[in-house]
């Protein structure tokens, strides 16, 4: 996530994430790729709720709430519609 000054705790590392905009599906995509030796595009960071909201429906990309909440990617959740 391109995090610089990583918090050195969880609950400090959950507030941090809560202003990290990236759609979820692509980061996924690219550590699957990452982890197969696939050149990976890293995901896009947006600057704020509304254009990660736009771009998830423009691009149609949606995780599951459940597969996120079980492969620790709850802080990253955002509501988008």
């Amino acid at each position: 996530m391109r995090i610089r000054n990583v918090p050195e705790t969880v609950p400090e590392c959950k507030e941090m994430l809560k202003g990290v905009f990236v759609n979820i599906v692509d980061l996924v995509q690219y550590r699957r790729d990452r982890d197969r030796g696939v050149v990976a595009r890293k995901p896009r960071k947006f600057g704020s709720l509304e254009a990660l909201r736009r771009y998830s429906e423009e691009e149609s990309k949606y995780y599951p709430k459940d597969n996120a909440k079980s492969e620790m990617l709850r802080e990253l959740l955002q509501v988008l519609l």
